[in-house]
Order: structure tokens, then C-alpha cells, then sequence
């Protein structure tokens, strides 16, 4: 008789899979109910989706008040697994201010500010704050904030700039303040990378 682990098996009943088909490391597909077997299991900490944008042109804006202003370019859009997963996200950001008041602003769709400084009387609040001072030159400020969306719907992340201070002077990403024509004004890229991880 057919054996397993020393038991016999004869005469299994349907769905059960016999010794001989073990011994051949196969199974067939009848043995399988459908839908039995979806997906293997990913552990807490596992990433199951990325997506990413680059931007490598130059973009720049003058600010009025203390609007916000999406960067064109450096938005994604992920949709999680499970509304109890995590979102990783990851970005570079090659910035000019050439005002104390420009800031820059990781946000979670139309307009929810995710990673920010607490509120503290009349201080600006942002996900970083930048003043490059020489217009000859750009600043990379890196991001990394793990967010928490809880929902299974389509999520955009993306970059915005503010004014803060509400000077109306032009903020720049991916080049300097200076455009003259010349080897040292150096163009640089910018990205944001948005990865779902499992919780």
C-alpha cells in the first residue's frame, strides 16, 4: 500500500493528494479546488508594490501669498492591498529659494499636509525648509516618512512648494536661481518613490 510518513493512504478519498503523485513532486490540478491556493504569504515588513517618478526638467514658480503649489512632475499614485498596510515613501527633492520663507511639503492627496512640524504660534510649518542663499547652486532635500493611508483606494503623494512667509519670490526645483548660460549652472533631478509595505 501506499504510505506516508510510514501511514497508509490507500484509497484516498477525493481532493487528497496520493504518494505516488508526492514522489513526483507534482501535483495535479484536479487535487486543487479552484481558488484553493491565491498567493503566498508575505511577512510583516514584505514590499508588494512600487511606484516611482522622476523629474529631470526644470520647473520653477512664483509664489503669491501663501498658496500651494504642486510641483509638476513629482506625484504618484499607489493602491493598497490592505487598508491596514503601509506606505513607504522616498524622495529627493533639488530645490532654490532665494526667500528664509520657502518651504517644501510631502502631501497626501488634494491637499492634506501627511509630514509636518508641529504647530507652534505663528511658525511656518513644513515637511522641510530651504534657503539655498547662493543663487549659483542647488539643495537636495532628501524625504523618507512612513505613512499610514488605512484604505484599499487609490492614493496620490506628491511634492509642494509654499511660500511661507508670503514674499512672493520664485521658488525653483532642479536648478539653480542663476539661469545664466554657463557649465556651473547645473541642472540636477528630483524623484518621489512610493512603496506599500506590508503591516
Amino acid at each position: 500500500a501506499n504510505t506516508i510518513a510510514g501511514v497508509a493512504v490507500g484509497g484516498l478519498p477525493d481532493g487528497i493528494v496520493d504518494a505516488d503523485t508526492l514522489a513526483s513532486n507534482s501535483v495535479e490540478t484536479a487535487k486543487i479546488a479552484t481558488e484553493a491556493v491565491v498567493a503566498g504569504k508575505i511577512g510583516n515588513g514584505g514590499i508588494i508594490q512600487v511606484v516611482s517618478a522622476a523629474k529631470t526638467d526644470a520647473w520653477s514658480q512664483t509664489t503669491s501669498s501663501t498658496t500651494v503649489y504642486d510641483v509638476t512632475g513629482l506625484s504618484v499614485s499607489i493602491t493598497p492591498n490592505s487598508s491596514s498596510n503601509k506606505i513607504l515613501i522616498l524622495a529627493t527633492v533639488n530645490f532654490f529659494g532665494d526667500s528664509t520663507g520657502s518651504a517644501i511639503l510631502l502631501r497626501r492627496g488634494t491637499s492634506s499636509e501627511i509630514f509636518i512640524g508641529d504647530g507652534s504660534s505663528n511658525r511656518g510649518r513644513a515637511t522641510s525648509h530651504v534657503y539655498t542663499g547662493n543663487d549659483a547652486y542647488t539643495t537636495a532635500a532628501p524625504i523618507m516618512y512612513l505613512d499610514s493611508p488605512a484604505t484599499t483606494s487609490a492614493t496620490t503623494y506628491k511634492i509642494s512648494i509654499q511660500e511661507v512667509d508670503g514674499g512672493g519670490n520664485p521658488i525653483y526645483i532642479n536648478q539653480p536661481g542663476s539661469t545664466n548660460d554657463v557649465a556651473n549652472r547645473v541642472r540636477t533631478p528630483s524623484f518621489i518613490t512610493a512603496l506599500e509595505v506590508v503591516a
